[in-house]
């Protein structure tokens, strides 16, 4: 449910809804993707069944918030929606839903290796992450809807988190 090759030059993949309105994944187009690729993501709701990990730069585009919902309420039980382990990334114009069930919304977070103080090895942030237009609905009560751990150059601007389940 994608087109787009990502080689040679032609790094610009489009994720819509199929026919009787099956919605295509967002994560094949991830798999997919090289270093500088873009994903636009059409109008409509995309089903996460697990975790959306973002492990190389990209930019990930719906065409606005209330338009395109990343729905990652099944993503199972403590796993975050959508998690962000690549510098110079950017995400914009959706609603994301977390799971009630699950830990937070979106997790910026390059390495999982800590200090003893919880906080993230040396040379181990994200470099150049950014967040703009984005809605976050987190469901998971004591949990955030958008962390961002150790990240080096964030721009965070016109996001809105909703934490209804903090409560």
């Amino acid at each position: 449910g994608y087109s787009g090759s990502g080689v040679n030059g032609n790094n610009v993949f489009y994720v819509g809804t199929g026919t009787n309105s099956v919605a295509m994944s967002i994560a094949a187009a991830n798999a997919a993707a090289s270093n500088g690729a873009t994903i636009d993501v059409l109008a409509g709701t995309y089903t996460l069944p697990s975790t959306l990990t973002i492990g190389k730069s990209l930019s990930l585009v719906g065409a606005g918030e209330g338009a395109t919902t990343i729905d990652g309420s099944g993503v199972g039980l403590y796993a975050n929606a959508m998690r962000v382990s690549a510098d110079n990334g950017s995400l914009s114009g959706c609603t994301l839903e977390s799971a009630a069930n699950g830990a937070n919304g979106i997790s910026v977070l390059k390495s999982s290796g800590f200090d003893s103080n919880g906080h993230p090895l040396s040379g181990q942030g994200v470099k150049n992450f950014s967040i703009a237009n984005v809605t976050i609905n987190e469901h998971a009560a004591g949990f955030s809807g958008l962390t961002l751990t150790g990240v080096e150059g964030a721009a965070v601007n016109h996001v809105t988190v909703d934490n209804g389940g903090s409560g």
